[in-house]
C-alpha cells in the first residue's frame, strides 16, 4: 500500500528524530561516560567552578553572537530564501558582534570565581559560537545525516582531548574547557569543508541580515531568561551555600539531561517538518505529535525518578552520591521544559518571537523570585523544586497564548493526571517513606498504562505501513 502525503510527513519525522538522535544521543551519552571520570578527577568546589565557567560562557553565547543562529536554521528552511545570503548574514553578525564583545570581555574579570579562566572562556565562547552557527546552517539546507555525523565526530574529539588533557596532563578546570574548545574548533573546520560552506558566502545580504536581526534579536532575552531559569539557582547556590554544594547541584542536573536528550533530537526534527509542512493538516498533526511527545517524556520522566538512586551511585563517585535526593525535582522541571520547548516550536513556526520572549520572562522573574525564598529555607532542594515551578507556569502561559494563533486539541485530562502521578512518585521518594520503591514501580506502572494507548498508536502514526 503506498503511503499517503499524511503519513509521508509522520515518517520523514521519524526518520529526522532517528538521524538527529544518533549524533545528539552521541554527545549526551559522552556525559555519562565521563561522569565517573569528571567526578573522580575533580572535588566536589572544582565541579562547582567548572559548571559555574560553563553556565556562564552559556548566557554569554546569545548575546555575543546575538541570536543570530535561531534565525540562520529559520531562514534557511524558507525554501524561497537565498540561502548563500543567509549563511554570510549569519557569519558577518556573529563576528561584528564578536568584535564588540572583545572590548568589553576584561569585565569578566570582574567576576570573583571564574576570573583566573577568563582567556579560555573568551575563546570557547568564540568557537562555540562558530560550530552552532555552522550546524545550525547544515541543518537549515537539510543536511541530515551530515548534521549527525558533525555531532559523532564531536563526541569523538571531547572525549579524546578530555581523556588526554585532565588524565594524561593533569590539567584539572583548564582542561576540561580546552577539551570543548578545540572540539568545537575541530568541528567548524570539518563542516566548513565537507559541506563546501564556502559556496554560500557572499557580499549581498545587507537587506537579509537586518531581516534575520529583527527575528533574532527578541530571541536574546528570551534566551537569557531561559538561563535564568535553568541557571540562576546555579549562582544563588553557590552564594548562599557554597561551590561545593554547587558541585552536588550540578551533578543531580546531569542524569535528568536524558529528558533534554529525548526531547532534544526530537524538536530538532520536529522544527524542519512544522516549518516545511503545508498549512492544512497542520493543527491535527501538531495534535497528533504532542500526544505521544508527551507520553513519551512522562513515561521516561517515571522511568528516571524510579532509578535516580541507584543510578547515581553507579554513575558518580561516593562523594556525589548525595546529589540524588535532589533529581526527582529536577526531573519534574526538564520534563517541562521540554514541553514548553515544544510550544517554542510553534512561535518559531509563526514567528512569534516576541511571545516567546515575555513568557520566558515570566518564568524567569518567578524562578528568582521562587529561589531567594526556597533556598534558605529548603537548601538545594529548593533550588530544584523553584525551577520546576516556573517551568510549569511557562507551559501553562504558552498553552493559552498559541490558542491565538494555532489552537490544536489536547487531552487535558490525561496530561493531568500523567503530571499527579510523576509528582507523587517524586514526593514519595524524597521524603524516603516506607516502602517507597514498591509504591514508586506502582506509579511508573501506572503512568505506563495511562500512556499505553498513546504509545501503541505511534506505530501507526509515525512508522509508514507499506502492507
Amino acid at each position: 500500500m503506498e503511503s499517503t502525503p499524511s503519513q509521508n510527513k509522520y515518517t520523514t519525522l521519524i526518520k529526522n528524530t532517528l538521524l538527529f538522535g544518533i549524533g545528539t544521543f552521541s554527545s549526551k551519552l559522552l556525559v555519562f561516560f565521563l561522569m565517573p571520570f569528571y567526578t573522580y578527577i575533580l572535588s566536589t568546589d572544582q565541579y562547582g567552578t567548572v559548571d559555574l565557567i560553563v553556565q556562564t560562557a552559556n548566557l554569554l553565547l546569545p548575546l555575543v553572537s546575538l541570536g543570530i543562529s535561531t534565525s540562520v536554521v529559520r531562514f534557511a528552511l524558507d525554501k524561497a530564501e537565498d540561502k548563500s545570503k543567509v549563511f554570510s548574514s549569519g557569519v558577518f553578525v556573529l563576528l561584528i558582534a564578536f568584535l564588540a564583545f572583545l572590548l568589553i570581555s576584561p569585565l569578566i574579570n570582574l567576576i570573583p570565581i571564574i576570573s583566573n579562566y577568563a582567556i579560555l572562556l573568551v575563546i570557547y565562547v568564540l568557537t562555540s559560537s562558530l560550530h552552532t552557527l555552522f550546524s545550525q546552517f547544515t541543518k537549515g539546507i537539510l543536511r541530515v545525516k551530515l548534521y549527525t555525523i558533525d555531532g559523532v565526530l564531536a563526541t569523538i574529539t571531547t572525549l579524546l582531548f578530555t581523556i588526554y588533557l585532565m588524565a594524561a596532563l593533569h590539567m584539572g578546570i583548564q582542561g576540561y574547557i580546552l577539551a570543548i574548545i578545540l572540539s568545537d574548533f575541530l568541528s567548524c573546520i570539518f563542516l566548513f569543508v565537507v559541506a563546501k560552506l564556502h559556496k554560500y558566502i557572499t557580499f549581498e545580504f545587507k537587506g537579509l541580515s537586518k531581516l534575520m536581526l529583527k527575528y533574532s534579536v527578541p530571541m536574546i532575552p528570551t534566551t537569557i531568561f531561559w538561563w535564568i531559569t535553568n541557571v540562576s539557582d546555579r549562582f544563588l547556590v553557590s552564594n548562599m551555600l557554597g561551590t561545593a554544594e554547587n558541585g552536588l547541584y550540578a551533578v543531580s542536573n546531569k542524569i535528568p539531561t536524558i529528558m533534554v536528550l529525548v526531547s532534544g533530537f526530537f524538536l530538532d526534527a520536529w522544527q524542519i517538518g512544522a516549518v516545511t509542512d503545508e498549512e492544512s493538516g497542520r493543527k491535527s498533526f501538531f495534535s497528533n505529535v504532542f500526544e505521544s511527545y508527551g507520553s513519551i517524556l512522562f513515561i521516561v520522566s517515571s522511568l528516571l525518578i524510579l532509578t535516580c538512586k541507584p543510578a547515581i551511585s553507579l554513575l558518580v563517585n561516593a562523594k556525589f552520591h548525595g546529589a540524588w535526593e535532589f533529581m526527582p525535582a529536577l526531573v519534574l522541571a526538564t520534563t517541562f521544559s521540554c514541553f514548553v520547548s515544544f510550544f517554542g516550536s510553534v512561535y518559531m513556526l509563526y514567528k512569534r518571537s516576541t511571545h516567546a520572549m515575555w513568557t520566558t520572562l515570566v518564568g524567569a522573574g518567578v524562578n528568582i523570585l521562587l529561589n531567594l525564598y526556597f533556598i534558605p529555607h529548603f537548601g538545594i532542594q529548593g533550588a530544584g523544586i523553584s525551577t520546576f515551578i516556573s517551568f510549569a507556569l511557562v507551559f501553562v502561559i504558552r498553552v493559552i497564548d498559541e490558542r491565538s494563533f494555532l489552537g490544536f486539541e489536547w487531552d487535558k485530562v490525561k496530561f493531568g493526571i500523567n503530571t499527579a502521578l510523576v509528582i507523587a512518585q517524586a514526593v514519595i521518594m524524597v521524603l524516603d517513606i516506607p516502602f517507597w520503591m514498591y509504591i514508586s514501580i506502582a506509579l511508573f506502572i501506572g503512568v505506563i498504562v495511562v500512556n499505553y494507548r498513546s504509545i501503541i498508536s505511534i506505530k501507526s502514526r509515525f512508522i509508514r505501513n507499506d502492507e
